[in-house]
């Protein structure tokens, strides 16, 4: 592969991920912890990673999920336009869930099955 596809492949996994989003939904939920009074610097990156991972998963495993729909509103995104394989995006989402899950567990045994429950959620929203 050359230069170029290896950098237009790797833009297409960041846009996947919608890296901007869920950037921002990690940064909110850790600045949140934050105004919150609590400032242990291990707890905010485990939950900006939880988040980030999370959230990340959840988006892929919809574009995979919602092809018909993204295919008249968003035909730039990576699985509408080929630039991702479908089994390739849900490989990266399930492995972004479960790497989510892990640091979860060590966070918290609540933060894991709050993250299940919104896992489950996001992806039977997917199909409504």
């Amino acid at each position: 592969m050359n230069k170029i596809s290896d950098v237009h492949k790797i833009l297409a996994y960041l846009y996947l991920i919608r890296s901007f989003e869920v950037l921002l939904i990690a940064g909110t939920g850790s600045i949140t912890l934050i105004l919150l009074g609590i400032s242990d610097l291990l707890k905010l990156t485990e939950l900006f990673t939880i988040l980030l991972l999370g959230a990340a998963g959840v988006l892929t495993w919809n574009d995979t999920l919602d092809i018909v729909e993204d295919s008249v509103a968003h035909p730039e995104r990576p699985v509408i336009s080929g630039d991702v394989g479908v089994l390739e995006a849900r490989v990266i989402g399930t492995v972004l869930l479960l790497l989510s899950l892990a640091v979860s567990l060590n966070f918290a045994i609540n933060a894991a099955l709050l993250g299940l429950l919104g896992i489950a959620i996001s992806i039977l929203y997917s199909f409504t």
